[in-house]
């Protein structure tokens, strides 16, 4: 299910530099904090992450079209993914939505998981490029 509000980030960052970039949001797009974002297909703007294109990372900040907001990459953030076990604990995770994360083999990553703290839920290193 697509974010319909902000999303309370509980992010922690590892030792390397995490990378941050601001890119416009396109047409039609509404980011929320904590979203997942992908390139459009002209790759000179931010939409929301479906799997269909390289992702650049995770909004923090809320965002509308044509608003130039700040993306992040090289953090841990939690994302929905159901059915997760701790067996999927170093696994690629690829986009659903932007808030959902799966296993199932898609074309761009996310990141990997590190942790399952939760039912549904997993911590993923996000190593997107921002």
């Amino acid at each position: 299910m697509a974010l319909s509000a902000n999303k309370n980030r509980k992010i922690a960052y590892n030792t390397t530099p995490r990378t941050t970039c601001r890119m416009e949001l396109d047409t039609g797009v509404t980011a929320y904090v904590g979203a997942i974002l992908q390139h459009t297909a002209a790759g000179n703007k931010a939409e929301l992450a479906d799997d269909s294109r390289q992702v650049i990372g995770i909004a923090s900040e809320y965002g509308v079209a044509g608003d130039t907001i700040i993306i992040e990459a090289g953090q841990y953030e939690r994302f929905t993914f159901t059915g997760a076990a701790l067996g999927d604990i170093g696994k690629a995770v690829y986009p659903v939505d932007d808030e959902t994360v799966t296993t199932t083999a898609g074309t761009n990553v996310v990141g990997y998981i590190v942790d399952v703290p939760a039912t549904n839920t997993v911590l993923v290193h996000v190593t997107t490029h921002a």
